[in-house]
């Protein structure tokens, strides 16, 4: 097992292949460590990136869902609004009615009385 990740090196001195181990050597050791450090790198700038563009479709998602959220509060606003409206307008019709019914009784009355008057004009008249 050890053979076969010391195969795959390509920067291994005659030394280190010769021992057991990955490296024993200090140049050997460096550039273990330059290529785990490259690597290391590469996946923390893979790691960076992914997480920033969870972060921007997350963002994405939340700014959908505000202005849905928005748009639906609007709607039922609109909504109570013209329930309002029509409540209003059925009132008013209402209250328009009652006023020409009252309009009407007191043009009625009003002529009974204007007949009473000539009547009590006429009569005083007379006698």
């Amino acid at each position: 097992m050890m053979a076969s990740r010391r195969g795959s090196s390509s920067s291994s001195c005659a030394l280190c292949e010769g021992s057991n181990l990955h490296s024993c050597c200090a140049a050997c050791v460096n550039t273990r460590l330059f290529e785990y450090h490259t690597r290391l790198r590469m996946m923390r700038n893979l790691r960076d990136s992914l997480q920033s563009r969870i972060a921007a479709r997350l963002e994405a998602k939340r700014k959908a869902e505000e202005q849905r959220s928005w748009r639906m509060s609007k709607a039922q606003d609109i909504k109570e609004l013209r329930d309002r409206l029509s409540e209003l307008t059925r009132r008013t019709a209402i209250d328009k009615k009652k006023v020409e019914q009252a309009s009407s009784s007191n043009k009625t009355k009003k002529d009974a009385l204007s007949l009473g008057i000539i009547t009590l004009k006429t009569n005083q008249a007379i006698h």
